[in-house]
């Protein structure tokens, strides 16, 4: 499976996160406006990957949500993959 994210400039990057099914929790942090995904998968292994294309120079916290855990029955996968904005979703 792939997700997007974007940075502050609204560039998209892909991400491969792999199966669903190997998954336990995606969440998404968002620091001045570029977009850090986070994968946590049933093995133990994470993803994070930052949408950043270094030139954030200050970490400014613009909040942080969890897209998906079934253990809380959130799948919010599709929804936010249409989004037009890295902080359309902050919460």
């Amino acid at each position: 499976m792939t997700l997007k994210i974007m940075n502050c400039f609204g560039d998209v990057i892909d991400v491969d996160i792999g199966k669903l099914d190997d998954v336990l929790r995606i969440s998404v942090l968002v620091l001045s406006g570029d977009e850090i995904l986070k994968v946590l998968k049933r093995d133990g292994s994470q993803i994070e990957e930052d949408s950043d294309r270094h030139e954030r120079s200050l970490n400014f916290y613009d909040g942080e949500y969890t897209i998906y855990d079934p253990s809380l029955g959130v799948n919010k996968i599709e929804e936010w993959n249409k989004r037009e904005d890295s902080n359309e979703w902050v919460m």
